[in-house]
């Protein structure tokens, strides 16, 4: 979803009331509704790629920010984004 979308759905309906600069923000529809949102980007913490993995950037690790599903989604729903593919993002 492009970020301005993203922005505005997570303004509106998560309890934070804000979305920071996202990388990668997807959406999942049920019943042609969108009813979950999952926003990417990357980390807050300088380090933290690097306490992962030797020689690791920021610019090589993407933090999840932010995360919102409606009460009337299916049980679960939000595991259904590990099925993502990586070809995909």
């Amino acid at each position: 979803m492009p970020n301005s979308e993203a922005k505005q759905f997570m303004q509106k309906h998560h309890y934070t009331k804000s979305c920071a600069k996202s990388t990668y923000a997807l959406g999942f529809y049920y019943d042609n509704k969108l009813c979950t949102m999952i926003v990417y980007g990357q980390p807050s913490g300088r380090y933290l790629a690097s306490s992962i993995w030797d020689g690791g950037t920021e610019l090589e690790c993407l933090e999840l920010l932010r995360l919102f599903s409606f009460d009337w989604c299916p049980k679960n729903i939000e595991d259904m984004f590990n099925t993502v593919k990586k070809e995909t993002l």
